[in-house]
């Protein structure tokens, strides 16, 4: 029991760690959505 125990405590950390890839991804990808039209729209404005 102690063994399936510390087996569970170890796998938890395994498959957070994709996860918060995935939400880094994610909120990089928004973030890059976000700026990209703001970046052309000042270069425009320099213009």
């Amino acid at each position: 029991m102690e063994e399936v125990a510390k087996g569970n405590k170890k796998s938890p950390p395994r498959v957070k760690l994709p996860i918060v890839l995935i939400i880094f991804s994610m909120s990089f990808l928004l973030s890059y959505i976000i700026i990209i039209p703001i970046l052309q729209l000042l270069t425009a404005g320099q213009k």
